[in-house]
């Protein structure tokens, strides 16, 4: 067997290199800030969540995605509560617009029925409603004109007079 010569090294030099090496095995990523990734779970081994609770699905085969979906499923979702509170307000302004519709509706019948009972009323009939409403029209414009200031009685018309 032919004997090959190494190179000599130095000790200083040998640990510089083995110092190298496991600085490249330790951090991969030198530029990047993020934390390493969990390791994986064994098979059966339910998926923790934050704060320490435990997956309800168990988690048992190490999917990473159900893994996801139950830390997800335990976290408040702001976006999807301002989903349901704008589907809410939806039905709300759904409900009152069938409301209004159904009040349009309603007050179009009524007109509709006064006209229809109003063809079977005479001219002279009708003519006595008309002067009925000009009237009333009248008299509750007039009535505020009507009244006038109370007179003063007792202590208060005794300060009034000079």
């Amino acid at each position: 067997m032919d004997h090959v010569e190494q190179p000599a090294v130095d000790d200083e030099e040998e640990g510089d290199a083995v110092d190298d090496v496991d600085e490249e095995v330790a951090d991969p990523d030198a530029g990047s800030s993020a934390p390493p990734p969990p390791p994986p779970l064994p098979p059966g081994a339910a998926a923790p969540l934050v704060g320490g609770a435990v997956a309800a699905g168990g988690g048992g085969d190490g999917d990473p995605a159900a893994a996801a979906l139950a830390l997800l499923g335990g976290m408040g979702d702001a976006a999807q509560d301002r989903v349901d509170a704008l589907l809410e307000q939806k039905r709300q302004l759904n409900a009152q617009r069938r409301e209004i519709h159904r009040e349009v509706r309603n007050e179009a019948k009524k007109k509709k029925r006064a006209i229809e009972k109003s063809k079977t009323l005479s001219t002279d009939t009708l003519l006595q409603v008309i002067a009925c409403r000009v009237h009333a029209a009248a008299k509750a414009k007039a009535a505020p004109k009507a009244k006038g200031k109370a007179k003063a009685k007792g202590k208060a018309k005794a300060k009034s007079e000079p």
